[in-house]
């Protein structure tokens, strides 16, 4: 009999022992005989922010405004903007966020998600991992 343990090597799942038991659990690991199978169904470790920007005044799509993810401790992630106006910033380590878009070419306002001209304005978005939250903006010009 062994104790298996699956491990993601990218880092994106977390680790477990056999028969769903967590890292800290190899006491209770269920123990395995060769030969066999067995099975691992890892959990995510990180989620994601997606959603679509548009112009405020005509609600057409806004293609390449920069979306920024910023964590407690700086930029976690970005993405920039198709030519819907869709976009996803994906492998965010569950946790909160403030979210900003900007958009470089067409001279509309900087603004935090949601609605805020500032950084200590902006709703701040929890990201579970597993999940996309959704980040949908309507970008002004000044």
């Amino acid at each position: 009999d062994y104790k298996l343990e699956f491990v993601d090597p990218s880092g994106l799942h977390d680790m477990e022992w056999n028969d769903d038991h967590p890292y800290y659990d190899i006491a209770l690991a269920d123990s395995a005989t060769a030969p066999g199978v067995a099975d691992a169904d890892l959990d995510p470790r990180t989620g994601a922010v997606a959603g679509t920007i548009v112009d405020d005044t005509t609600g057409d799509p806004v293609e390449g405004a920069w979306v920024v993810a910023i964590a407690p401790s700086g930029i976690a992630g970005g993405a920039v903007t198709a030519a819907d106006g869709t976009y996803t910033v994906d492998g965010l380590p569950a946790g909160t966020y403030v979210v900003t878009i900007a958009d470089p070419n067409g001279g509309r306002a900087q603004e935090y998600w949601e609605d805020s001209p500032d950084y200590p304005g902006a709703t701040p978005v929890d990201v579970i991992a597993g999940a996309t939250a959704t980040v949908d903006a309507a970008l002004a010009r000044p």
